[in-house]
């Protein structure tokens, strides 16, 4: 009798955690890149929470790690 091997699937799910006014910055950022209609208003500087008017945006997560093996 053979043995037929199977390869083994594996879909591995990571969720990173992030505070509020860290969603507000990346959605501020996702609002103005995908803007274009012509009732948009202008162009403007997403906030940041660096001083001195430095742009970007500090941001820290938890992450967690899944990994399912389907056979």
């Amino acid at each position: 009798m053979r043995r037929r091997k199977v390869r083994a699937r594996a879909i591995v799910l990571e969720l990173h955690s992030i505070g509020k006014d860290a969603s507000r910055y990346l959605q501020d950022i996702i609002d103005e890149v995908f803007r274009g209609g012509i009732f948009d208003p202008a162009p403007v500087n997403v906030r940041s929470n660096f001083s001195n008017e430095a742009l970007g945006y500090f941001i820290t997560s938890a992450k967690r790690k899944e990994i399912i093996v389907i056979n």
